[in-house]
């Protein structure tokens, strides 16, 4: 209606590549302001003396943020891009809401590629499909952290790895079981995907076909799969073969990518 009132031609923007730039709008309006108030509170942080002591040598606001603030601000950036990683990856329950569970190609994300194949049950290719997002989020994070370990940022926000002197020689206590087999526990489901995503499909329905088919479900007739007779591949030359999981992905990083470079700096300037 506003567009036909100035004189334009409607469109509709919930069809074609109106529905993606409507969409990243939303994404866009949706963040912004939360990314303002981190980097607001992170900016409350700079040590008063710092700024007091370069305001005496002459240094202007714009010299003072770019060689004070933003090395202070540095952890607090790095978590406002992988927070932004985060919910531009979980922006598909607009798009499910919208569009339901099978949208048009542009918006088909990798939430709908994952959440379809869990309801058809082709469990090998869930798990090949979720080893392959832990490595690729695990690549996605760990750059800007190797990032703003080398060129900046007093380290608050990232763990320092190296042992401390009196540490170095100790050995394994009674006291370190405990964390030991929450550790083990914690880490148990992933190595199950891994495990599970390089069996054989046929190992895998023996197992838990009982689970799947829930009219003759047994207990006992359900066993867990530690390690696969025979190591495959199957499940993931399935994949890069068909290409739907990669390009869920990258359409993910279409939406995620474009909008994050916008939002950081008017986030950054509004917070400033």
């Amino acid at each position: 209606g506003l567009v036909r009132v100035i004189g334009l031609k409607p469109v509709n923007w919930l069809d074609g590549v109106w529905a993606r730039r409507s969409m990243i709008l939303l994404y866009l309006w949706k963040h912004c302001g939360l990314f303002t108030l981190l980097l607001a509170a992170a900016l409350e942080t700079v040590p008063k003396d710092e700024r007091e002591a370069a305001l005496l040598d002459g240094a202007g606001k714009m010299r003072m943020f770019f060689s004070i603030e933003l090395h202070h601000i540095a952890p607090a950036l790095l978590f406002t891009v992988l927070a932004g990683l985060l919910f531009g990856f979980r922006f598909f329950r607009e798009i499910v809401l919208l569009f339901g569970r099978y949208p048009a190609e542009d918006l088909y994300l990798v939430q709908h590629f994952m959440r379809n194949v869990f309801a058809l049950l082709d469990y090998q290719k869930l798990c090949a499909g979720a080893v392959l997002l832990f490595l690729l989020a695990a690549l996605g994070m760990g750059i800007p952290a190797l990032l703003i370990r080398r060129f900046g940022g007093d380290g608050s926000l990232l763990p320092q790895l190296e042992m401390t002197a009196d540490r170095k020689g100790r050995r394994f206590q009674a006291c370190d079981i405990l964390p030991a087999l929450i550790l083990l526990l914690c880490a148990l489901p992933t190595l199950l995907t891994l495990t599970h995503a390089l069996a054989g499909e046929g190992e895998l329905w023996e197992r838990y076909a009982a689970i799947w088919d829930r009219r003759s479900l047994e207990p006992e007739s359900v066993r867990l799969l530690l390690w696969p007779e025979k190591l495959t591949l199957e499940s993931f030359r399935t994949f890069f073969s068909g290409g739907g999981l990669l390009l869920a992905y990258g359409r993910s990083l279409l939406y995620t990518l474009p909008a994050l470079t916008v939002q950081l700096p008017i986030s950054l300037c509004a917070a400033w």
